[in-house]
C-alpha cells in the first residue's frame, strides 16, 4: 500500500510539475546557491533523506555540500545504518537558466552510508526545486528532488 501512495504522490507530483513551471518567475543562476531539502531515491528501494547547501561564484561554479541520512534499504547490511549520515562535498556549474551539474568529489562517511554520484538537475523557472535522475553507479535510476530549506 504504501508503494501504490507513493507512485501516485510521485506522478502527482510529475503532472503539477508543468504548472509551476508555467506560474514561477524565471530563475537565475545564484538562485541556487542557499540551503536545499532533498530526498533521494533508487529502483531497489533505497531511501536517502539530505540536507545539501550550495554556493555559486561569479562564474556560476557551484561548491557544495550534502549531508546524507539512510532512511531504507533492501541490502540486509545495510540494516545497521539505517538513520547514520554521511557527508559529500559536490563541485560542478550552473550549465543554462535552469540547469545546472555537479558531482560529488570527496566524503566524509566513515558509516559508509554515501556513494559519490553526478547530478545533472533541473531547476524549477522560480528556483524553488530542482530534480533529476543520479549516475547511480551508471544505471542513471536513481532520483533526487530538492526543495528550498
Amino acid at each position: 500500500m504504501a508503494g501504490a501512495a507513493r507512485r501516485r504522490a510521485a506522478a502527482l507530483l510529475l503532472c503539477l510539475l508543468p504548472l509551476a513551471a508555467a506560474l514561477a518567475p524565471p530563475a537565475r543562476a545564484n538562485d541556487v546557491a542557499g540551503d536545499w531539502r532533498c530526498v533521494r531515491t533508487d529502483t531497489r528501494g533505497t531511501v536517502h533523506q539530505c540536507v545539501m547547501r550550495l554556493s555559486v561564484d561569479s562564474e556560476n561554479r557551484i561548491e557544495g555540500r550534502i549531508e546524507w541520512t539512510l532512511l531504507r534499504s533492501p541490502n540486509l547490511d545495510d540494516r545497521a545504518k539505517l538513520g547514520l549520515a554521511g557527508t559529500e562535498r559536490i563541485r560542478g556549474r550552473v550549465t543554462g537558466p535552469e540547469s545546472l551539474f555537479f558531482e560529488g568529489y570527496a566524503e566524509d562517511d566513515p558509516e559508509g552510508v554515501v556513494a559519490l554520484d553526478k547530478y545533472p538537475m533541473q531547476l524549477s523557472p522560480g528556483g524553488e526545486w530542482m530534480f533529476g535522475r543520479t549516475e547511480s553507479g551508471g544505471t542513471w535510476t536513481a532520483q533526487f528532488y530538492a526543495t528550498r530549506e
